[in-house]
């Protein structure tokens, strides 16, 4: 009979040796991969939504302060107008009888919430005023190449005496504009980005004949706006975040509207007489909830901005950032 060999027992006993290191050193390769994807997965969705939250204020703030007076003081009497002597604000930028805090300071106003602005170089919430294009331009004015457009002088403006009629070639939205006075919303306002001085205007009267009338409350002397100049609506928001959400309220009435959920901040920092550069920072969460405080600081997040938002460290967290050099 052929003799028959098999494993004796040390051997086995090695063998599964072997293959319990080759395991757990695989099992332990595959621990660190899962791991290293989900960190990527919520890091990547933490950044898309505070990559999201970046591209939805951006149009606030590139057309912030476009055609209107480059100084906080100007700024603040560029939208005030007289009727029988009795000065009046716009009531969406300066509210009546709330104090200073809840007013506008300028075109680019830091701000602690929705509610209240502050004079800080840093703060959580951005207001905005900005202009948004019309598509409707200055008619050329043949050899008169610059248009003149008088000031109202002698603070009585509601008299209509310095009312200018200017023709406009192209479409204007009557959703977006209203002629009105006194000049109580946003919809009555307009302003030309190439105007000398800059400043806005009110619509007195729009005509059949695809004209319009402004009326100019600059005290500053009269100005001029060039032909083929493009007419825009001056409009104004709030950008916040609250609840957990990025939120903008375009000041119209419609109240304000959730962007992007899983934010968990907002930081920005301006210096209307330093270097004029916005710069805004977001932080961001992933969706995901993980077990153990995952996460204990963020990388580019400030440490004064702690105090004011607080982190669920269940959740991974980032910071995507922006800035803008405040140019009007």
């Amino acid at each position: 009979m052929r003799k028959q060999h098999g494993f004796t027992l040390i051997e086995l006993l090695i063998a599964l040796i072997i293959t319990g290191f080759v395991m757990g050193s695989v099992l332990v390769l595959l621990f660190s991969i899962f791991k290293n994807y989900e960190y990527d997965q919520d890091i990547t969705e933490a950044k898309q939504r505070g990559q999201i939250a970046i591209a939805a204020m951006q149009p606030f703030v590139i057309n912030a302060g476009l055609g209107l007076p480059p100084s906080a003081a100007d700024f603040q009497k560029a939208f005030r107008w007289s009727k029988n002597r009795t000065i009046s604000a716009l009531p969406v930028l300066f509210p009546a009888s709330t104090g200073d805090t809840k007013n506008f300071g300028y075109f680019i106003q830091l701000a602690t919430n929705s509610v209240t602005a502050t004079d800080a170089k840093s703060a959580p919430a951005l207001w905005t005023v900005y202009s948004v294009p019309s598509g409707a331009r200055v008619a050329g004015g043949g050899t008169e190449s610059m248009l003149g457009v008088m000031a109202d002088t002698d603070n009585d403006s509601d008299s209509g005496e310095y009312d200018r009629e200017i023709s406009i070639t192209g479409s204007l939205s009557p959703a977006q504009i209203a002629a009105s006075f006194p000049p109580n919303t946003l919809k009555s306002w307009v302003a030309f980005p190439a105007a000398t001085p800059p400043f806005p205007f009110t619509v007195a009267e729009l005509t059949a004949s695809g004209s319009i009338k402004i009326r100019s409350h600059s005290a500053t002397g009269g100005g001029t706006i060039p032909s083929f100049d493009e007419l825009h609506y001056v409009r104004a928001a709030k950008l916040f975040v609250a609840d957990g959400e990025f939120k903008i309220d375009r000041l119209d009435g419609s109240g304000a509207q959730s962007v992007v959920d899983g934010i968990a901040g907002m930081w920005c920092t301006f210096d209307p007489d330093g270097d004029r550069v916005l710069t805004v920072r977001i932080l961001a969460r992933a969706g995901t909830s993980r077990e153990g405080n995952i996460q204990v600081g963020v990388e580019g997040w400030p440490a004064e901005a702690e105090a004011v938002w607080t982190r669920d460290n269940h959740y991974r967290h980032v910071v995507v950032s922006r800035s803008w050099r405040i140019r009007n």
